[in-house]
């Protein structure tokens, strides 16, 4: 692998970790928001912990690592051919929330899933939110503070 290459997959590991771990902790929120208010508290957290490490190890870290260190290279790219500095962020963002969409419409198409995995189980669209665009704005705002 040539150095240029590792130097851009080295600054874009640090927004993948911090993305996989806040997206899983925060979709486990989510999900555990309707729980039963007499559970334990530390039965809830021992929960929400093993469920955010296991939905990390299986659902969001493989789709960050693989697939959104992948788009965030070729944004770059695209990105990196704009002169005026506002237009240029504003069209990373732009393409960061398009992606986020794509993605997660591309693996619920994969997946047989309909449209997305939220709309077919009749969530609401707070959830499809969560699971397409929150992810990729962190992405993209902790890869800007990071440059």
């Amino acid at each position: 692998m040539s150095e240029k290459i590792k130097t851009i997959l080295r600054k874009k590991w640090l927004p993948a970790i911090i993305t996989t771990i806040n997206c899983a902790f925060v979709f486990m929120l989510y999900a555990y928001s309707t729980e039963s208010a007499d559970t334990n508290l530390l039965e809830y957290l021992k929960n929400i912990m093993l469920f955010a490490f296991l939905i990390i190890i299986v659902y969001v870290g493989p789709v960050v690592f693989i697939i959104g260190i992948t788009v965030s290279i070729f944004i770059d790219k695209i990105v990196c051919k704009l002169k005026n500095s506002k237009v240029k962020e504003t069209v990373r963002f732009l393409l960061y929330l398009f992606s986020g969409f794509a993605v997660i419409w591309f693996i619920s198409f994969i997946t047989g899933s309909g449209f997305s995995p939220v709309m077919t189980n009749n969530y609401d669209i707070g959830a499809f939110i969560l699971i397409s665009f929150y992810p990729s704005t962190v992405f993209w705002g902790i890869d800007r503070l990071k440059n």
